[in-house]
């Protein structure tokens, strides 16, 4: 097991070394914090519509949209969601939408 976890680490830093060279060039440091951006709402979403005991199904009828969809918002494969989108599927699953700045590091 010990194997494993060393290898994995070995794997993870060396993504890390990748991202911290790579998020210098400006036009990779865009598309990687749009990436992880689509990633924050799926999971946030995700997590909201479990909490809620909806099925994708039943977000997309409250949301005035199709389970494919929910499903693609899930998956953080849709384009960048749209604001109304995310604010419908949020009320669909009892949550509110809030956005927050925080200072750049």
């Amino acid at each position: 097991m010990g194997g494993k976890t060393s290898a994995a680490l070995r794997r993870r830093k060396s993504l890390d070394a990748f991202i911290a060279e790579e998020i210098r060039n400006p036009e990779f440091r865009i598309h990687f914090h749009e990436a992880r951006a689509k990633s924050d709402i799926a999971h946030a979403l995700v997590q909201a519509r479990k909490r809620a005991g909806l099925t994708q199904a039943e977000v997309a009828r409250r949301a005035r949209t199709t389970q494919p969809v929910i499903g693609r918002l899930e998956g953080g494969t849709l384009r960048m969601p749209s604001l109304p989108l995310i604010h419908r599927v949020a009320r669909a699953v009892g949550m509110q939408l809030t956005i927050g700045l925080v200072r750049a590091s």
